[in-house]
């Protein structure tokens, strides 16, 4: 049984991406520095040194900058990772992502970085995991009880690797990106308008940017992924706009157990329900409306938001009904005609760094409202209180140090565990 649930958690893993994108695409996954010379334009490749156990890891990216980001058009251009699925890479996501043609049509700085080579499931992103469903408002009400796994790159073992430079390598490639457009005077990146994009474990990898550096990222919009990552104490909240096909066969929309170990419980996905919950925890979202989704066919799904958010950081997730694991438009691999891509950027692009939207109080009517309702506010403030002192236990828990070291370490355990058993 423990075999099989292994075979399960690596077979999970490896669809994490797009594996079927070379069929489909019949293309070689091309890493090197003219990987995208086929698509005709000026797409070049950037190795940078990566600091990794004790030495350095050379990491690559692709950057393009599209001719309309030219002097006339504008001189600060927003800067947009679109991180690629396991097993996929930065060539094949830029085919299907849609973010290259945004690109040219709203002038945004795009960097495709590649993951890391993996022997089992080809390039992947590594995030820290663990984060409990026990830690998430509302838990006691879900029979989903389970800690995220760390995602996605597998090591001998079968199982997730025990460290990760890749948070590191993607905030080194921000910074890289912005520091070669400083010394162009015609063109530079609005370092208040930087955004995570991808899919799958692009996605799992952007959320995770979110809650790492926070202080950097100005919003997230990416597709079919999953929060594994917990946030950090010092986390400032960050917009985040989340697309999933509800039908999704690798990442369930459901949440559930991919496998269960004896002395540390049950390994897998949160629920999109618990996703929601703790992401709209961690903003301090107050509001919630939920509204369909439709085209020229009907209803073809649902839209979340929610708002009245600390910063006015608004949490939106679109769930499509009768689609898979790649809710993009048409081409060889997408499978709704919504285009969500055109859906990420608007709702990224109207969030800054510098100019954060903050909910409007109405200005109606305040002073009744306030002195009908103060005693009741008084009550309601003294609850959060009581709540706030309850975790603040946990503050270290929550440091980013703490979830990468405590996420490596039970992975670190769970290896030697299942070795163990393997020998008997």
């Amino acid at each position: 049984m423990l075999a099989m649930n292994l075979r399960s958690v690596s077979s999970a893993l490896f669809l994490l991406g797009a594996p079927l994108v070379a069929s489909q695409f019949e293309l070689t996954c091309d890493t090197g520095p003219d990987a995208f010379v086929d698509y005709g334009k000026n797409i070049p490749q950037t190795c940078i040194d990566v600091p990794f156990d004790g030495g350095v890891k050379e990491r690559c990216f692709y950057t393009y900058v599209p001719e309309s980001c030219s002097p006339e058009e504008i001189t600060k251009a927003p800067l947009v990772l679109d991180v690629h699925g396991q097993g996929s890479c930065a060539l094949w996501s830029a085919g299907y992502t849609g973010w290259l043609q945004k690109a040219e049509e709203e002038c945004i700085v795009v960097v495709w970085p590649d993951g890391t080579p993996n022997v089992f499931s080809g390039q992947c992103f590594d995030t820290p995991g663990f984060l409990m469903s026990s830690e998430i408002p509302g838990a006691e009400d879900s029979d989903n009880e389970v800690a995220t796994l760390p995602c996605c790159c597998l090591s001998m073992d079968m199982m997730p690797g025990t460290e990760t430079i890749d948070p590191i390598f993607l905030k080194m490639a921000i910074d890289t990106t912005v520091e070669s457009l400083e010394s162009d005077e015609s063109l530079s990146i609005d370092t208040d308008r930087i955004y995570m994009a991808g899919h799958s474990n692009g996605c799992i990898m952007s959320l995770a940017m979110a809650a790492l550096y926070s202080d950097t990222i100005a919003a997230v919009c990416c597709h079919a992924g999953a929060l594994v990552t917990r946030f950090p104490d010092d986390y400032g909240p960050v917009p985040i706009w989340l697309v999933l096909g509800i039908e999704d066969a690798t990442i369930p929309y459901e949440g559930g157990t991919l496998i269960t170990i004896p002395g540390i419980g049950a390994l897998g996905f949160l629920s999109m329900d618990q996703t929601m919950s703790y992401l709209n925890d961690k903003n301090e979202c107050k509001d919630s409306e939920e509204t369909d989704l439709e085209d020229e066919t009907g209803v073809v799904g649902t839209i979340v938001k929610n708002t009245n958010c600390k910063n006015g950081a608004s949490v939106e997730i679109v769930s499509l009904i009768g689609v898979d694991h790649f809710p993009y438009k048409g081409g060889n691999l997408g499978e709704t005609d919504v285009d969500t891509t055109s859906m990420a950027w608007e709702f990224c692009s109207s969030y800054s760094k510098a100019e954060p939207i903050v909910a409007e109080e109405p200005e109606e009517d305040v002073d009744v409202v306030e002195e009908e309702e103060e005693e009741e506010v008084d009550v309601v403030e003294e609850e959060d209180v009581e709540v706030e002192t309850e975790t603040d236990g946990d503050a270290n828990e929550s440091s980013a140090y703490y979830t990468a070291s405590m996420s490596f370490s039970m992975v670190l355990a769970l290896s030697v565990f299942l070795g163990f058993v393997s020998a008997m």
